[in-house]
């Protein structure tokens, strides 16, 4: 126990001073946790709306009865209001619960706590207010609360349950609220009982007076947008896959009109509509088979109709319908400004986001004017390790392992080339973090979480991702819950007052400047034409690319200074003539053709082409695609001029650049973080009097030739 009272010190402190911090990296973000009287995230004042909803009143854990269109029961009822609370931690859960409801009649209706923990302190019909009041008394180490009423004469209405310390209008409890600071934006899937909703019309949805937050749609929209507000921080809403324009509008009016106008809204069409574990996943399904039966239907624009096309088209689809909605509803100017739609899909599935872009792009137009990003969820798991002898270590080991494999998978490489192609803004992780599920080791794995390397892993795990080009991280999820669950260990902690070394990375990532993007070979400059998008993983070992009819090669590069820079490659043609069409992140730069006159120089590899275009900074798509001939092979893609910023320490242009330049260029030594390229021209010869003469006239204003 003592080393979880060391990180519950640290801890904090941390979140006592994120009340006023600055946020460094505003990527860092979080998913909340569902709402239930078994968590303890403990995050309304009124503790009634975290409870499972009346009951029967002799069985209030379990059993339905009638209710009235706001969740009060229409007889006598009990409520299970919180339950599995750890008793060696203190949560500042104790004191005094002040509750009190509305029903007919004058006497007071009967009273009955069950097994809670606690006493009653009071009880009694207020004879100005009419309203039944109560004091019920809770210790700091209980574990639950259950409270039953009899003889109400046709049920009760307006049941709050105050804890100790607020005040009758307070919504949030501090603690809570003040957990979440360190996160640039909140993602509300869970607590809006997203996954198999049944929410079709505006009148479905949740409402502030519901007895209980743990029906129809969850909280209610009006108080995720209020969180929003009191952090300052962007909101990420999901909508119901059921949803009827009407509710898509009313939706987004209200988010518009309660929403702080500085703050973003991202908006997503449900949860893992390719999911089947979800209801949505297969009525999408259904849906796209339905509606590719009309003729018209714009999932069939391309006359293609296979159901599985169909299905991801229609998530495309629905979510370019939302976003528009959402931006209709905001006004001009708002579309991936402050209404980002997002587009999501499986992660290792980068295939469902080819079918459901290229839909776009045909059907809509370019995809980067109808949606902000991508999204996927990239956790890492312990794979075929969880057996039931494992250790804590093992478990760790397990998790570090599969991150330590992520890189040689190219996944992120797959997103962050999708995106540049399509103009899209850095993919996005709409959950991710360490799964444990799983019924064994539930201890070891507690352990694990408990363990400093747990925050090694997160700290790692986070700087690959925005290394690797990654933007919004939506970590799953804030909050606290129990560690002992065969469902995973997902919170962040397991008490607020506790803190984990997940929690510990997650702020010190989230204080920090966002990590430095090193994906992709630097450009201008050569690009090994082996390293292409789809490589295998033994590719450094070829002599060469090779490229047959209608083959395609993407190339991802990144570029420091944005600008126009040409492209070219250096290649051999094993027939007469190779056409290749080249393009830079969506737009054509035209066609390159390749020859072979059978003589010894067109033997060789020569540079081939001479097109401009313009890259941005950060990372850029190249593609290549033949267009006719059978075979070439090329060695790689070059460019014009290397930048002029040589030893990379962003002044330019600067003296120390032309020492660095000339130093390297008589052989002395590179250190880490220089250009290091004395090939300036990228012509393939070095060194030659040409580079510096190159270099000079670059470094002068001029163009390179």
């Amino acid at each position: 126990m003592a080393k979880r009272t060391a990180v519950c010190g640290v801890i904090g402190l941390a979140m006592a001073a994120g009340v006023a911090m600055a946020q460094g990296n505003p990527y860092v973000a979080a998913n909340l946790g569902g709402v239930a009287d078994w968590m303890r995230s403990h995050e309304f004042a009124d503790i009634a709306k975290q409870s499972r909803g009346f009951a029967p009143v002799n069985t209030p854990w379990d059993g339905v009865i009638p209710l009235d269109d706001t969740g009060h029961p229409l007889d006598d009822a009990g409520l299970y209001i919180m339950c599995c609370q750890p008793t060696d931690t203190d949560q500042g859960l104790g004191g005094i619960y002040r509750f009190s409801f509305t029903c007919n009649g004058t006497e007071t209706p009967r009273f009955r706590g069950f097994d809670s923990s606690g006493q009653l302190r009071s009880y009694e019909r207020n004879p100005l207010t009419e309203r039944v009041e109560g004091e019920w008394f809770f210790p700091t180490n209980g574990d639950r609360l259950l409270m039953s009423f009899y003889k109400t004469i046709g049920g009760l209405r307006d049941m709050k349950i105050m804890r100790p310390g607020t005040t009758d209008d307070q919504v949030f409890m501090p603690r809570f609220v003040d957990s979440l600071r360190q996160f640039g934006a909140i993602r509300f899937m869970p607590w809006t009982k997203t996954n198999n909703s049944t929410a079709v019309r505006w009148t479905d949805r949740s409402t502030i007076e519901d007895a209980s937050y743990r029906w129809r749609t969850g909280v209610p929209y009006e108080l995720c947008v209020d969180l929003c507000n009191e952090l300052h921080r962007d909101m990420w809403i999901n909508v119901p896959h059921l949803a009827d324009d009407e509710f898509v509008n009313k939706l987004a009016i209200l988010i518009r009109d309660r929403l702080d106008p500085g703050l973003n809204v991202y908006v997503e069409y449900s949860n893992e509509v390719w999911n089947f574990m979800f209801d949505q996943a297969s009525w999408n399904y259904d849906q796209g088979v339905l509606e590719a039966q009309n003729p018209s239907s714009i999932l069939r624009y391309d006359g293609v109709t296979d159901a599985d096309t169909m299905r991801h088209r229609r998530i495309a689809k629905r979510t370019v319908e939302i976003g528009q909605q959402f931006a209709d509803a905001f006004g001009p100017g708002s579309m991936n400004t402050r209404v980002r739609p997002v587009l999501a899909a499986q992660f290792g599935a980068t295939w469902q986001f080819e079918k459901m872009l290229s839909f776009i792009d045909g059907a809509y137009g370019p995809a980067k004017d109808r949606i902000y990003s991508i999204a996927v969820a990239p956790y890492i798991s312990m794979g075929g390790a969880d057996v039931r002898t494992l250790t804590s270590s093992e478990v760790l080991d397990a998790l570090q392992g599969m991150l330590d494999r992520l890189p040689t998978s190219y996944q992120y490489e797959h997103l962050a080339t999708m995106t540049a192609w399509h103009g899209l803004k850095p993919f996005i992780a709409y959950e991710g973090g360490p799964d444990t599920t799983g019924s064994a080791n539930v201890n070891a794995k507690r352990d694990a979480n408990y363990d400093p390397r747990m925050g090694e892993i997160c700290t790692q795990y986070l700087r690959q991702w925005y290394e690797a080009g990654g933007g919004l991280f939506m970590w799953f999820h804030a909050g606290s819950g129990s560690w002992i669950n065969d469902n995973g260990s997902w919170s962040l902690t397991e008490a607020l007052p506790l803190g984990s070394p997940k929690q510990s990375a997650l702020l010190a990532m989230s204080q920090q400047p966002v990590p430095a993007v090193s994906a992709g070979t630097s450009f201008p400059g050569l690009v090994d034409a082996r390293k292409h998008l789809n490589r295998n993983p033994d590719w450094q070992t070829r002599e060469r690319e090779q490229m047959g009819s209608n083959d395609t090669r993407d190339y991802l590069v990144r570029v420091d200074q944005p600008g126009e820079y040409r492209v070219r490659v250096r290649a051999v043609a094993h027939v007469p003539t190779t056409s290749i069409w080249m393009g830079v992140n969506g737009q054509q730069l035209g066609t390159v053709t390749i020859t072979n006159d059978g003589s010894a120089q067109q033997a060789v590899p020569q540079w081939w082409g001479d097109l401009t275009a313009n890259f941005n900074a950060g990372l850029n798509a190249i593609r290549l695609r033949t267009v006719s001939g059978y075979e070439f092979s090329m060695w790689e893609l070059g460019s014009g001029c290397d930048g002029i910023d040589f030893n990379r320490n962003g002044v330019f242009p600067e003296d120390q650049d032309v020492v660095d330049f000339f130093n390297v260029l008589a052989g002395g030594s590179c250190p880490e973080g220089w250009a290091c390229d004395i090939d300036f021209n990228n012509n393939g010869v070095f060194p030659e009097d040409q580079d510096v003469i190159d270099f000079f006239r670059v470094l002068a204003g001029g163009s390179c030739n």
